[in-house]
C-alpha cells in the first residue's frame, strides 16, 4: 500500500503538474481547476504516510488504496485525453468531477485520522515544492533572456563594426583604383621616356671631339638620362607599394566584414553554450587576425593590430580555462 501512495504522490508532484494541466494543448478545456484539488490529495497522502499503521482504522487502509486506484485512472484519462475523441466536453466535466469527489472524499475520511502537526508539515512541503519549481522556472526564463540580451547585443555591435569595416573596405577600394591608374600612367611616361632618350635624342657622339672631351659629354648625358629614370623608377616602386597596401587594406576590412555579416547566422545555427562561445571565438580571430592576402611581404609592411597577437592569446586562453 505504501507503495502505490508514494507512486501518486511523485505523479502529483509540482514537476508534473504541467503535465497534468496540458493548457498548451487543450486550451479552454485544460485540467488546471483540478490542481487545486490534486494539491490537497497529494498533502493529505504525504501526511497519512507518516502516521503509525496503529493510530489508523484498518478498514481505512482498503478505501484509501481504492480511492488512490481510482485516481491514478484519472491522471491517467488526463493524460490521455485529446480534443479530438467522442464527446471531449462531457469527458473533461466527468473527469473534473471525480477528481473533486477523490479529494472530497480525503479530507471527510483521511483528514481526522491525521495529526494536525502532519498536515500542516505536508502542506508546507508542497508549498515549498511549488516555490522550488517557480523558481527554476524564474531562473530558466532569466537566463534565456540574458542569453537573447547578449546576443542582441553581440548582433548590433557586428552590425555597426560591419558597416565600418564596409566603409573603409570602399576607401581603400577608390585609393587602390586611383594608384593602379597612377601607375600604369607613371609606367607608360617611364617607357616613353627610354624610348625617347636612348633611341631618339641618345647621348651625343661626336666623333672631331677629343677622347676625354668625347667621353665627357656621353657620361653627362648618360648621368642625366639616368638619373630621370632613376627618379621615375623610385615613383613606380612608390605607387605600387601603395596600391599593393591599399588592396591588402581592401581585402582585410572586407574578410572582416564578412566575419561580422555572417556572425548571427551562426549563433542562430546552434542553441548550444559552448557552440556559441568557439563562434565568438572565431569572430575575433577574423577580426584581429590578419589574413594572407598575397600581396604584402614580410613582418615590416604589417601594421600593429596584424602583428600584435594580444587580444588572440587572451581570448585563445579563456576558451582553454
Amino acid at each position: 500500500m505504501a507503495q502505490e501512495l508514494r507512486d501518486l504522490v511523485e505523479r502529483l508532484g509540482e514537476d508534473h503538474m504541467p503535465d497534468l494541466t496540458r493548457t498548451d494543448a487543450l486550451g479552454e478545456l485544460d485540467f488546471s481547476d483540478s490542481i487545486p484539488d490534486l494539491r490537497v490529495v497529494r498533502s493529505l497522502v504525504q501526511a497519512f504516510l507518516q502516521q503509525p499503521l496503529e493510530e489508523v482504522p484498518e478498514t481505512l487502509h482498503g478505501q484509501v488504496v481504492q480511492q488512490v486506484s481510482g485516481l491514478a485512472e484519472q491522471l491517467d484519462q488526463i493524460e490521455s485525453f485529446t480534443l479530438a475523441q467522442d464527446q471531449a466536453a462531457t469527458q473533461h466535466t466527468r473527469i473534473v468531477h471525480a477528481i473533486g469527489r477523490h479529494k472530497k472524499w480525503f479530507v471527510e475520511q483521511v483528514r481526522p485520522h491525521i495529526r494536525a502537526m502532519d498536515v500542516d508539515t505536508s502542506e508546507k512541503l508542497g508549498q515549498l515544492q511549488q516555490a522550488v519549481a517557480s523558481a527554476e522556472e524564474a531562473e530558466s526564463a532569466i537566463r534565456s533572456l540574458l542569453s537573447n540580451l547578449r546576443r542582441s547585443a553581440g548582433e548590433t555591435g557586428a552590425g555597426r563594426l560591419s558597416d565600418h569595416y564596409a566603409n573603409q573596405a570602399g576607401r581603400h577600394k577608390d585609393l587602390a583604383q586611383r594608384y593602379f591608374r597612377a601607375l600604369l600612367a607613371a609606367l607608360m611616361v617611364t617607357l616613353f621616356l627610354i624610348v625617347f632618350l636612348f633611341l631618339f635624342f641618345p647621348p651625343e657622339l661626336s666623333e672631331d671631339s677629343s677622347t676625354s672631351v668625347f667621353w665627357g659629354a656621353f657620361v653627362r648625358g648618360l648621368v642625366y638620362r639616368l638619373l630621370l629614370l632613376g627618379v621615375l623608377s623610385y615613383g613606380l616602386a612608390f605607387l605600387a607599394r601603395n596600391y599593393r597596401s591599399e588592396r591588402h587594406l581592401q581585402i582585410l576590412n572586407e574578410s572582416k566584414q564578412a566575419a561580422l555579416d555572417t556572425y548571427g547566422l551562426f549563433l542562430e545555427a546552434t542553441e548550444d553554450e559552448g557552440a556559441r562561445t568557439l563562434i565568438l571565438g572565431e569572430l575575433v580571430r577574423s577580426v584581429f587576425a590578419a589574413p594572407d592576402s598575397g600581396l604584402v611581404g614580410g613582418a615590416e609592411e604589417r601594421t600593429i593590430l596584424e602583428t600584435n597577437p594580444g587580444l588572440q592569446a587572451f581570448f585563445a586562453s579563456q576558451l582553454r580555462e
